[in-house]
Formats: C-alpha cells, structure tokens, sequence
C-alpha cells in the first residue's frame, strides 16, 4: 500500500521539473547572481568540469570557484549521461532549477537530467533565391552532424537505460 504515495510523489516531483524546464526565465550564465532564490533557466557554456566523486561541477566560468556552477550529487549520478563531467564539457548548456548561493557564488543544483538541455545548432536554412551548389552541400552537411549528434545523445541515454530491445541495433558503430 505504500508503494502508491511514493508513486505519486515521484510523479509530483518528475511534472514539477518539466513546469520548471519549460516556463522559467532564461538568463545568461553571468546574471545568475541575480536570481538567488528563484527558478530560472541559466544559458551558457560548460568550461570547465570536475568530479570529486561526491559531486559533479559543471563550470561555465574557468574559475568555478567564483562564477556559476552547476552541481550533481554523487546520489544522483545514476540518472545522468555516464561521465557527466566529460559529456558537457564544451556544449551549450540550458540548465534550470532554484539559484542559489554557495560560499559566495550562484549555484543549480540538478537532481534530474531533465533540468539540463544541451542547445543544438540549428540547421542553416536554404534562401528562397537560388543557393549556390556549395551552399546547399554545406547546409546538408550540418543537418547530417547535427542529426548524428541527436542520434549519439539518443543512444547514451538507451545505454544508461540498458540494453537495447531484442532486434535493435544502434545506429552508429561503436
């Protein structure tokens, strides 16, 4: 019987993350000490990373010591990509959740994947006018990074879930 209210609240908790992923304000990484106390969404990216083993900081400021950093527990670790502190490194990064202040300096704390979005470039778009033969290759081959990107994403997290389904195979080779 109380396996129901524990349910619940997981479910409570997962809904009130994707409210939060999805309506907060966005703001540049260096403006996040200025939302103590508030959900935003922090844009930037990771320069920087390093994981003690109790804890994972994604730095988006060399000096993490200083400047905003987002933190994963070592209790959290399991839902996040395998070697978080190398898979963020150098990406674009959306992350959302509560600032709040550490030692002087803005921190998120991430207790769920889905409080961090890595920000995808954008396929260019072709003009109306005729593109040149070379730009129309050049576009092609950003969607084809882009989608390859995605797909590799899309698999980390199959493999961090466990094997893939009996029949499936994984789309780039290993």
């Amino acid at each position: 019987m109380k396996k129901k209210p524990i349910k619940l609240l997981t479910l409570l908790f997962v809904v009130s993350i994707c409210v939060l992923v999805y309506a907060a304000k966005e703001v540049r990484w260096d403006e996040a000490d200025k939302y103590y106390g508030q959900s935003v969404t922090v844009t930037g990216e990771i320069v920087a990373t390093h994981n003690s083993g109790k804890a994972c900081f994604l730095n988006f400021h060399q000096n993490g010591k200083k400047y905003f950093t987002a933190v994963i527990f070592a209790s959290d670790f399991h839902k996040f990509p395998a070697k978080p502190e190398s898979y963020y490194l150098n990406k674009e990064v959306k992350v959302t959740g509560l600032v709040k202040e550490y030692k002087g300096k803005p921190e998120i704390i991430l207790k769920d994947p889905s409080q961090i979005r890595i920000v995808w470039e954008e396929p260019h778009v072709i003009t109306p006018e005729k593109p040149s033969l070379q730009m129309q290759v050049d576009v092609l081959q950003n969607e084809i990074r882009v989608l390859r990107q995605r797909v590799k994403t899309l698999e980390d997290k199959v493999e961090r879930l466990g094997k893939l389904p009996p029949g499936l195979q994984p789309l780039t080779p290993k």
